[in-house]
Order: structure tokens, then C-alpha cells, then sequence
């Protein structure tokens, strides 16, 4: 393999950590953490089945299909496939993901800058966000070489920040069970909607991976 498959492969692999790790990946281990207290083991291993396995089994079955979503989601049948589909997608635009990572960007910055209404940071985000995204083509390489890098030396600033300004603390023990904090975890994971997400980013590297 040379060189510059190798640069393809590390830029795909990044676009995927851009696209799979979102507001949801930031916030729910926070607050699992924060109710798990001394159980925390007990709450990630529930939340990394199906924050991580699930989806990566996602994306594993949609590569069966060639990333073809009708193909997929028509084992149920057209008219059901149709619907589940487009239910997904919903979730996934305007009813789930989407305002929930424009609601924890529009926060973060109030902390920083002076606030703006949010339905104008909404907008502007959203407009932005269609132009960078308009060229299918360009998309997993926009997110691999720009966004995936400025994404994880963010976080690594932001977790080095943590550590080194954070108080000095002792896990409390946690009244509820492990099972308790396990399932939590679960859902948790769940919640991030990183599975329902993978039906859809597959298509796009599957094509990135083809070109």
C-alpha cells in the first residue's frame, strides 16, 4: 500500500470518528460518570456496547448491502422499509441529533463569547453546515483532513484542562447496584444514536472507499 492510500485510509478513519462522535458521545458519559460514581466500569461497559459495538456491527451489516439503504431496510418490505427509514433519518435531522448538537455548541460558546439568540446561531450553523456538506464528494475528506484533527486536539485540550484544574476528589460509592449503572450504560449508549446513525454514514465511505 503507498503512501498516499495509507493518507486515504487514516483521512477515512478519521471522518468516521468526526461523524460518529457528537454532542451525544460528550455529553452522556459526563453524566454517567457523574450518577455512577464508584460503578463507573460497570456504566461504560454498557454504554461502549452500544456506543461503539453496536454501531461498528452497523456499519459491518450495511457494507453487506454495499451501503445500499433501500436494499437494507426492504427486507421489511417496501412500504415498512420506507417508513422506518425516514423515521430514522427524522431522529437522526430535525427531531433528535441535530438540535442536540446545536443546542451544546450554542452553549459551549455562550460561556465564551457574548451569547447570540439561538435560533440566529441555528441558522448560521445550519447554512454553514450545508455549504461544507453540498459536495458529497469532498465531504468524508473535509472531515477527515480538517474537522477530525481540529475535533480531537480540541478534546485532548479540554481533557489536559480537566485534569490539571479539576479539584482533588474521592469516588463516593453509589446507593444502586451494578446492574442498575450497567443498564443505565446501555441506554445511555443508545441514546447517542450512534447505531441508527451508522445505517447512513456507511453509504458515504463505502463510496469514499470505491472512488
Amino acid at each position: 500500500m503507498n503512501a498516499l492510500k495509507k493518507l486515504d485510509c487514516l483521512s477515512t478513519g478519521l471522518a468516521l470518528f468526526a461523524m460518529f462522535f457528537g454532542a451525544g458521545n460528550i455529553i452522556f458519559p459526563l453524566a454517567l460518570g457523574q450518577a455512577a460514581l464508584n460503578k463507573t466500569p460497570w456504566g461504560l461497559s454498557g454504554l461502549l456496547l452500544t456506543a461503539v459495538a453496536m454501531p461498528f456491527l452497523g456499519l459491518l451489516a450495511m457494507f453487506r448491502y454495499e451501503g445500499n439503504i433501500q436494499l437494507f431496510f426492504g427486507r421489511l418490505g417496501k412500504i415498512p422499509g420506507l417508513m422506518l427509514a425516514s423515521f430514522i433519518i427524522t431522529l437522526l435531522g430535525p427531531l433528535g441529533a441535530a438540535p442536540r448538537c446545536l443546542a451544546l455548541a450554542h452553549s459551549t460558546l455562550s460561556l465564551a463569547f457574548s451569547p447570540i439568540p439561538l435560533i440566529l446561531f441555528s441558522s448560521l450553523a445550519c447554512l454553514l453546515i450545508f455549504l461544507f456538506a453540498y459536495k458529497e464528494n469532498r465531504l468524508l475528506k473535509l472531515l477527515g483532513y480538517i474537522l477530525s484533527p481540529l475535533k480531537i486536539g480540541l478534546l485532548v485540550i479540554v481533557i489536559v484542562k480537566g485534569f490539571m484544574e479539576a479539584p482533588e476528589a474521592t469516588l463516593l460509592p453509589a446507593n444502586t447496584s451494578h446492574t442498575f449503572h450497567f443498564l443505565h450504560g446501555l441506554k445511555e449508549g443508545y441514546n447517542t444514536m450512534d447505531l441508527l446513525a451508522a445505517f447512513f454514514f456507511a453509504p458515504l465511505v463505502i463510496a469514499s472507499i470505491s472512488n
